[in-house]
């Protein structure tokens, strides 16, 4: 059985699709959209987080480190090497404040299974991250969980292998689709790749019958602008099973994510 990489599960989101869900943040995605608000599931490997408030700069970390990839520097600041750092976890498990924190861990579809059916009365299921790029852990999770009765939806920024994502939406009963810029000259500006491949893989999908919503992030100063918008007005209309379209307001909880990660 297929393990899967991921940040965290989250119970009782009311925001991933219809319903009460369960959502499954995978690690790892191909894009690297400036806005993102969840910069921990950009990377797929194992990354540290460190909680600056909360810490009391005892210097526990520093003298357990034998890679001596932290330091308490004069004037009570703290120092942390990156490239030193080979994430044994002794710092995250001797913190006396918990001010860090290992972002990332393995889960198995079973392990992944049991969480979301301790909630089955209340809720649909749901995924983050980008699952076309855990296929195999997907496409397993999905269908146990159609197996159990459960609504399935995954949410995709639509930039992959166009097999993959059919087959992950053949296993879904709706998709969350993201389009975020309908200029694909800009969209590679502002996350690392252009959109036709996304076009192209939306268009797919939407041949698979199954539903689609398109989530739009407005950013102000980016992609909020006429032509954008009249863009996400004309592919909804090229699409048979656009149900609705969530246009997404920006808002920046996820600057103090990137500040933590190290």
């Amino acid at each position: 059985m297929a393990l899967g990489y991921i940040v965290d599960i989250q119970r009782m989101s009311v925001r991933d699709g219809p319903g009460i869900r369960t959502v499954i943040f995978l690690k790892g995605c191909p894009l690297s959209c400036i806005w993102c608000h969840n910069p921990e599931g950009i990377d797929n490997h194992i990354e540290l987080a460190y909680y600056k408030d909360i810490c009391t700069l005892c210097g526990m970390c520093a003298d357990l480190c034998g890679q001596k990839a932290i330091e308490i520097e004069p004037g009570n600041a703290r120092n942390f090497q990156r490239n030193k750092c080979v994430l044994c976890g002794k710092c995250i498990e001797n913190c006396p404040n918990a001010a860090l924190e290992k972002v990332g861990r393995f889960v198995s579809v079973s392990d992944a299974m049991r969480e979301m059916l301790r909630d089955k009365v209340f809720y649909e299921e749901s995924g983050g991250g980008e699952p076309e790029l855990q296929h195999e852990f997907s496409m397993q999770l999905l269908r146990e969980a159609r197996k159990h009765h459960i609504h399935t939806c995954i949410e995709t920024c639509g930039y992959g292998d166009v097999n993959l994502f059919c087959s992950l939406a053949g296993n879904c009963d709706i998709v969350l689709f993201d389009w975020k810029e309908s200029n694909p000259i800009l969209h590679k500006g502002w996350t690392g790749v252009d959109n036709i491949l996304i076009r192209k893989n939306l268009r797919a999908i939407d041949e698979k019958d199954v539903d689609i919503v398109l989530r739009c992030p407005i950013i102000p100063g980016l992609n909020n602008r006429k032509e954008h918008i009249c863009g996400i007005a004309a592919i909804a209309n090229e699409l048979a099973h656009c149900k609705e379209i969530h246009l997404m307001t920006y808002h920046p909880y996820g600057q103090s994510k990137y500040a933590r990660l190290l």
